[in-house]
């Protein structure tokens, strides 16, 4: 293999000619001798001279730099030369001989002589003007992307490795389906919704996004819950590994079904529009397309502050296309033809909004422009004419409302619900009219501010909503907060607080907004509540010992009667003793079972990974007897641990265990117990092969007190699956059940997982 130092003069030329043509990287050499540079043909392109001319002086080429970045040049170039060091500077502006700026990477390094003095700096020279614009759509993009994720939009998230989507419940409830928690589902299926002319286009921008890094940001139709179509403005940022592949894609959804509504509204609007709008506010304009003369009226000349070139025509002005073309913002060029090529070569509206550039004063206005062709018999246009009219006040009112519509995007959307909004630089807060009017206020009798805040809320609530607001402030911390603030009756009423601050690059907090819901009702409910629960704890009380003691009295004496005169009592008198043993016997354990169902109510969940095999030994223990008895055999499978909590699992199991025994038939009973787990939910499913039931009859299973068999054929009160439903929802999950008369019955029970638990 050869070094570089083995190849001839004009290989080692030609390797360079290839790495600037593929590498658009230049090369230059400073003799710091003479003072003259050396310029490879890359750098004379990127600085948008012609080569024939040679280089110009070093100071010259030092002063082709921005003003402001000819100070960091210069002393990298002194530095250079004074202590033969080398010297780098990115994004450095250079400014071309015809005005357009490009950002340049250049890279130095000193060449000594014999005696350790500098010869000369060599280095590489490259535009890298895409790769700086690049990174600043992608910053700004991102900044968007955080204030619409903060906004309470509807987000989703796209997993590149397995094809899944998480879909928001803002966005469910933006499509009108709600789950009560966000999930997770194939892409395939997430834009299933999504009518077949426009899936493609869909999946190909994401694809182009998640490969190219294409700005992902579309506008599409999708059917709503409700069976109507909505648009939507779908757009996205990929988070990406070192080599730049594409790990997710985070992103947002907004509804713009009502600007989509009133754009279509507008649009056969203007199409009732007359080719020239003679003295309306609209400028006119027409172009003969076979010679290209353009004609326009004054008003058009008023408005865009054009020179024209004077016509024979009194009452018209001749103008150039291109002229009209060339002062059009470089980036609305490229639409503007566009739009003009497909109006007259498909005949589409021909309806466009730019930015041009005003020849008077130099400013950028914005124009809307319309127009209509007319065609000849072969279908060739031979005329176009249309109108031109300024909407600069009109897009800078859009712009404002849009602004002042942001202030509700963070707010939760519900019937009392009052919007503020607080700019913390200016310390100028806004209080939207409701939230005055749930205060008892007419809009704008309050001053929105601090003070007047400070002034409302209770005396015992201020210390922790200002405290809870500097941590949001300084640490991030959740800002939701239930307070009472001071209706203009002098009646306090509760509200739920909540806000979100918008932070800069630098940490700092320079907006925060918030609204605040009226909870009053609810709050008293709550009491009403926890009041009656307290009387159902004394009632739990008075049941406990008042009918307890009595029946434990009859039983015990029920018993020391059968023991002591069982000899001596007729055939009726012993069934009847056996009765009432019987009885009190279940009295008793219907007690049992109500306290029991009671105190679900009042227990606090300690939800942990619990191994199912210690919870079922327990169990075991417990049905010790009754397993003896029956000979019941059990057998467990699937995944060893389970989230639930401990004391609520081992009663659960219990229960279904317990029935499982009870409903064998007169067979061992033989019972199945299953444990499986995904990313979100765990379920603990029991199988077993007793008398089974109907399932038609399965809807009274789960109530209290509901049974399936009489109570002469089968002991037990009907508690036990009530309280199995009860402890499924207290946390969060659901029982479900399955069952053919004959062959036994199947009770399974999902717990969500707690990474679930707190997305929801």
């Amino acid at each position: 293999m050869s070094r570089l130092a083995d190849l001839a003069e004009p290989q080692i030329r030609e390797i360079l000619q290839l790495t600037e043509q593929f590498g658009h990287i230049g090369f230059w050499r400073l003799d710091l001798k003479n003072q003259t540079i050396f310029w490879s043909d890359a750098v004379f392109n990127i600085h948008g001279l012609p080569a024939e001319g040679g280089p110009p002086a070093l100071g010259d080429a030092i002063n082709a730099y921005h003003p402001d970045d000819v100070p960091k040049v210069q002393k990298a170039v002194d530095l250079a030369m004074e202590t033969g060091t080398g010297f780098e500077f990115r994004d450095a502006r250079i400014v071309r001989p015809d005005g357009t700026i490009r950002r340049v990477y250049s890279k130095g390094e000193c060449r000594l002589d014999a005696d350790g003095h500098p010869l000369e700096v060599v280095g590489i020279f490259q535009d890298v003007t895409d790769d700086f614009e690049s990174r600043k759509l992608a910053s700004e993009a991102r900044e968007r992307l955080e204030l619409l994720t903060a906004s309470g939009a509807g987000l989703w998230e796209y997993n590149v490795a397995d094809n899944s989507v998480l879909v928001s419940r803002a966005l469910q409830r933006l499509l009108g389906n709600d789950r009560g928690q966000p999930f997770t589902l194939p892409l395939e299926d997430f834009l299933e919704g999504i009518p077949d002319a426009e899936k493609s286009k869909v999946w190909q921008a994401l694809f182009n996004h998640v490969r190219a890094d294409i700005p992902y940001l579309i506008e599409h139709r999708a059917k709503h819950a409700d069976g109507r179509t909505i648009w939507l403005r779908s757009r996205g940022i990929a988070e990406r590994d070192e080599i730049g592949r594409a790990l997710r894609v985070v992103g947002t959804v907004e509804d713009i079904t009502k600007e989509k509504l009133d754009e279509n509204a507008l649009k056969e609007a203007h199409s009732r529009f007359d080719l020239a709008v003679a003295g309306a506010s609209v400028g006119i304009w027409e172009i003969e397309l076979p010679n290209g003369r353009m004609f326009v009226s004054d008003r058009l000349k008023e408005i865009t502050g054009a020179p024209v070139i004077a016509s024979e025509e009194a009452d018209r002005f001749v103008w150039k296309p291109d002229t009209f073309l060339s002062n059009i913002h470089p980036d609305d060029q490229p639409r503007m033809a566009a739009a003009i090529e497909a109006h007259l070569t498909r005949k589409e509206v021909f309806e466009q909004q730019y930015r041009y550039r005003h020849t008077g004063t130099g400013e950028w206005i914005d124009v809307m422009v319309r127009g209509q062709a007319e065609w000849d018999e072969a279908g060739t246009p031979v005329r176009m004419a249309g109108s031109l009219e300024d909407v600069t006040d009109r897009t800078r009112f859009v712009s404002a409302l849009a602004a002042s519509e942001e202030r509700f995007e963070l707010a939760v959307a519900g019937a009392t619900v009052g919007i503020w909004d607080w700019d913390i630089v200016e310390d100028k807060s806004y209080w939207s009219p409701l939230f005055a009017e749930l205060l008892g206020y007419a809009p704008g009798e309050l001053v929105p501010n601090r003070e007047t805040f400070a002034g409302l809320i209770h005396p015992e609530d201020n210390d922790a909503t200002f405290e809870l607001l500097d941590r949001h402030l300084s640490e991030g911390e959740l800002f939701t907060i239930e307070y009472r603030l001071r209706h203009k009756s002098g009646a306090y009423r509760w509200f739920l607080g909540s806000g979100k601050a918008q932070i800069n690059a630098d940490g700092t907090p320079v907006r925060m907004v918030g609204s605040i819901q009226d909870i009053h009702d609810r709050k008293l409910a709550e009491e009403r509540l926890r009041m009656a629960n307290l009387d159902l704890e004394r009632y739990a009380s008075v049941v406990s010992h008042d009918l307890q003691e009595p029946l434990r009295k009859i039983s015990q004496f029920s018993s020391l009667l059968n023991e002591e005169y069982a000899d001596k009592l007729d055939g009726d008198a012993s069934l009847y003793l056996d009765f009432l043993i019987d009885g009190a016997t279940r009295m008793g354990q219907l007690i049992r079972d109500m306290l029991d169902y009671s105190r679900l109510g009042e227990f606090a969940l300690k939800v942990e990974n619990i191994p199912v095999a210690d919870c079922l030994t327990d169990v075991k223990l417990a049905l010790g007897s009754r397993i003896e008895e029956s000979k019941a055999v059990f057998k467990l499978s699937g995944e060893a641990e389970i989230e639930a909590d401990p004391v609520l699992l081992r009663q659960l199991l219990q229960n279904l265990l317990s029935n499982a025994i009870k409903f064998s038939g007169g067979k061992t009973p033989e019972v199945e117990i299953e444990v499986v787990r995904d990313a979100s939910w765990d379920r603990i499913t029991v199988r077993d092969q007793g008398i089974g039931f109907d399932m038609e009859r399965a809807d009274r299973i789960f109530e209290m007190f509901g049974r399936l068999h009489r109570r002469d054929q089968i002991a037990g009160t009907g508690v036990g699956l009530a309280m199995c439903q009860r402890i499924a929802e207290l946390h969060g999950g659901r029982i479900m059940c399955a069952s053919v008369p004959g062959e036994g019955a199947e009770f399974s029970v999902s717990f969500p997982r707690r990474n679930m638990a707190l997305a929801a």
